[in-house]
């Protein structure tokens, strides 16, 4: 297996994704072998053709049909001809373009969903690729972006975050496609995002294969068992469509809570204790510091901004364990407490206080 660097970078920056087969075995080298099953002919025709020294005067070469069956790209250079003439058959002028619904077909083959090929209305060049049910009760859309305005794409992953009410999976062809603002905009929508680069690659046959990448990918999206967190832990009934954002907690005491979870007509709610939660010593049964800063959260109305009196060196680590609890508990994926960069706080996407 190999990358294909140079077809997910070309087609990540390429406004028209269209061109020539000569034009796109120049672009792709080595790639092209394996890309061409991406391309598919157009009813259209160039009427020029690539220099071999560009950007000189008469460029590029003009086709001259000459009347009698024979076709000449001949140089524009009515000064001095600086290219040969070359004789063209129709078909090398036949314009290819990149197949979009072909590669939302192995896109969602890769990631072993059904394949669907939709354009998301008012998203430029965005498409639905499938849906991921990566366990029995949620279901992830999967986006594809061949935005190639990088001023456009934080607006693109906005407007999917606003379009989903849970968490959804965005492809793009290469890991550039994704600057920090945008990362940002995923991570507060519980958005994930895979490059092109990871989940296509070259294989031994000569054709497309799965990346090494996707399979861990896969399993970054599965919850924990309860088991693997805490044996006998006993989970919260959480509804089958909930989000994080469904839920509110709010303390009763420094050992208990009481927890709603309300989608629509259907609620739950209980009062649990830390336990309950997984969130005991078990050396001597009293609070974990993970716990306690879970309370903390409280007191900050699901924020703690550096440099606060709540603030710790040790959060960055025990907000990993205070997810990995809060996942197993309520039996829900993604990161139910984030770091908000542009507020230099932790937050939490449910809602959490103090009695």
């Amino acid at each position: 297996m190999r990358d294909l660097n140079r077809l997910w970078r070309h087609i990540e920056v390429s406004p028209g994704k269209s061109g020539m087969r000569a034009q796109w075995e120049t672009w792709l080298g080595e790639d092209f072998a394996i890309a061409e099953s991406l391309l598919r002919p157009t009813d259209r025709r160039s009427d020029i053709w690539p220099c071999p020294y560009p950007a000189g005067p008469g460029c590029p070469r003009r086709v001259v049909d000459c009347g009698d069956g024979q076709i000449v790209a001949v140089c524009g250079n009515e000064v001095e001809t600086e290219c040969e003439d070359i004789s063209l058959s129709p078909s090398d002028l036949v314009i290819h373009e990149l197949d979009r619904r072909r590669l939302c077909q192995l896109s969602a083959l890769a990631l072993g969903v059904e394949p669907a090929f939709l354009p998301v209305e008012g998203i430029y060049e965005t498409f639905h690729v499938g849906t991921l049910a990566d366990v029995a009760w949620r279901r992830r859309s999967i986006y594809l972006s061949l935005e190639h305005r990088a001023d456009r794409r934080l607006d693109m992953a906005a407007r999917l975050s606003q379009r989903e009410s849970g968490s959804f999976i965005l492809l793009a062809p290469t890991p550039r496609f994704v600057t920090l603002p945008i990362s940002e905009t995923l991570q507060r929508s519980e958005g994930v995002f895979l490059a092109l680069t990871d989940l296509l690659v070259a294989g031994g046959n000569g054709e497309f294969a799965i990346g090494p990448a996707v399979q861990p990918f896969l399993e970054s999206l599965q919850p924990p068992e309860p088991d693997s967190v805490d044996a006998g832990l006993e989970r919260f009934p959480t509804p089958s469509n909930a989000k994080w954002g469904d839920l509110r907690m709010q303390f009763l005491d420094g050992a208990r809570l009481t927890v709603l979870c309300r989608t629509g007509a259907n609620e739950q709610q209980r009062t649990v204790n830390y336990t309950q939660m997984g969130m005991a010593n078990r050396t001597n049964s009293e609070p974990t510091k993970i716990w306690r800063l879970l309370e903390d959260f409280a007191d900050g109305y699901g924020r703690i901004e550096v440099g606060s009196s709540r603030d710790d060196p040790q959060n960055r680590k025990r907000v990993q364990r205070l997810n990995e609890k809060l996942r197993a508990y309520f039996g829900m994926e993604g990161q139910p407490v984030y770091w908000d960069r542009q507020d230099s706080a932790y937050r939490c996407r449910f809602q959490i206080e103090q009695q």
